[in-house]
């Protein structure tokens, strides 16, 4: 389903630490998000963000995909936390040009989730994390 929801309605995050923008496409399985950090950024550095920012990317994206998910299902999202990271493959990521996220669920248990995501500039991807977050619901 194509979406034009702003980030800033869906997760608590506010900048210069909220970093992506727009949740652009959803489906039971995963979601495509946008982002265009600038040099306001607290990951700006040179011309690039510290490949570390791969990381809260990703957690930012998959939390507006699960808030959009919680909406859906008239559920309320609680505030989660990154609590780990599986594995990752971080590449330069420049600032000042939109980048694609795309993230999906790969397990759950209890309030836990296991998340993956890859981070694009056009076609070609430049980050790849696998991440374990705390992510819980509760009835509206």
């Amino acid at each position: 389903m194509k979406l034009a929801v702003k980030i800033k309605d869906l997760i608590p995050h506010k900048p210069p630490m909220l970093m992506v923008d727009e949740l652009v496409r959803v489906s039971d399985e995963e979601a495509l998000v946008l982002a265009d950090p600038g040099p306001d950024c607290p990951f700006f550095e040179n011309g690039t963000l510290d490949r570390l920012a791969g990381i809260e990317l990703i957690a930012q994206a998959y939390a507006a995909y699960r808030a959009w998910q919680a909406e859906k299902e008239k559920k309320a999202l609680k505030t989660g936390f990154l609590v780990g990271v599986q594995r990752s493959e971080l590449g330069i990521l420049p600032s000042g040009r939109p980048l694609s996220i795309r993230v999906r669920t790969v397990g759950e248990f209890e309030e836990f989730a296991v998340a993956e995501g890859e981070i694009f500039l056009n076609e070609e991807e430049l980050s790849r994390a696998r991440l374990k977050l705390w992510s819980p619901l509760e009835e509206k």
